[in-house]
């Protein structure tokens, strides 16, 4: 299989695709960059061995775009959002509100 190798900007979402004409590091502030291996894809692998069509392609990588959207991956540590406490009744807020 022929490697396809791209240069990506990692910004805290993800690997994102540069802007065409723009190279790595060049716009508001410095920024690092990844290489991806767009090869890799399972989806791609069986698509390019005619095991998929396209519509089924397609699919799958719409599940996937979208599931990395809803970063419906599990967390490697605990998250911190805060949590609402469900309250006493009193009026006003309880300390943990």
């Amino acid at each position: 299989m022929k490697r396809q190798l791209v240069e990506r900007e990692l910004t805290p979402e993800g690997p994102r695709r540069l802007k065409a004409g723009l190279k790595a590091g060049e716009g508001a502030r410095p920024s690092r960059t990844v290489t991806v291996n767009l090869a890799e894809s399972p989806l791609a692998w069986l698509h390019a061995r005619g095991h998929l069509d396209d519509r089924l392609f397609d699919a799958g990588e719409a599940l996937r775009a979208d599931y990395e959207r809803a970063q419906l991956a599990p967390s490697v540590t605990m998250r911190w959002d805060p949590v609402r406490v469900k309250s006493t009744g009193e009026r006003g807020l309880s300390p943990g509100e």
